[in-house]
């Protein structure tokens, strides 16, 4: 069931096979987490995520990794349990705009109160809920919260954050589209580090060359 919205809402005419609709409709359990007690963070257990393990739009748990109880986690913070597949965002800021889709590491995560998890009817439409979030588009077309120099999303407004939706074979095609632009955009950074590289080589050579000879 799609949620009624008005035309002056709708960002953008879409073509005819495509439709809006609005975050809910296709991810009824969208909520954020919160910070347990420090009592209850362990060695390990549940791997908890912060934003700052979102990193490059995707999960880096390798970064400062925290763990909590098990029992605290499906109890206490059971409406923020993820799973692998589940999209998660920031929503406080700045910089908005990162997310990252759950990896398949462990059976169950969790998250602090900064982060807000999508989990799709349909897992199908993780890829699609990943690459339309990670555009950032729809922020044009958010009212964001926050004190000044940090904007914040509730969760309320991320559950009406309008949704274009493709038939899933144009959304398969649409985001082998993305991922292929984007490596082929992380070819030229690598192309520019390693050009910058050999010139700060190349400079150092030529220093070192005029320093010998003034020596000589």
């Amino acid at each position: 069931m799609i949620t009624p919205f008005e035309d002056k809402e709708i960002p953008f005419n879409l073509p005819s096979t495509w439709t809006w609709c609005r975050m809910q409709d296709v991810c009824p359990n969208i909520t954020s987490g919160s910070t347990p007690p420090k009592p209850f963070f362990k060695e390990e257990g549940i791997p908890y995520l912060k934003v700052y393990n979102i990193r490059n739009q995707k999960i880096d748990f390798s970064y400062k990794e925290q763990f909590i109880d098990n029992d605290y986690h499906s109890t206490k913070l059971k409406r923020s349990i993820l799973k692998p597949g589940d999209v998660i965002m920031n929503i406080v800021g700045p910089p908005l705009g990162k997310v990252a889709i759950i990896p398949d590491n462990y059976k169950e995560w969790n998250c602090n109160q900064a982060i807000s998890l999508f989990r799709p009817l349909d897992r199908a439409l993780s890829t699609w809920l990943y690459t339309f979030l990670c555009s950032g588009s729809f922020l044009q077309h958010i009212e964001l919260i926050g004190t000044a120099g940090q904007d914040n999303i509730s969760v309320t407004k991320s559950k009406t954050i309008m949704l274009p939706l493709p038939p899933i074979k144009e959304q398969q095609a649409i985001v082998e589209k993305v991922n292929s632009l984007m490596s082929l955009c992380d070819e030229l950074d690598q192309q520019v580090d390693n050009s910058q590289s050999q010139i700060e080589q190349l400079m150092q050579s030529c220093l070192k060359e005029v320093f010998e000879e003034d020596s000589n």
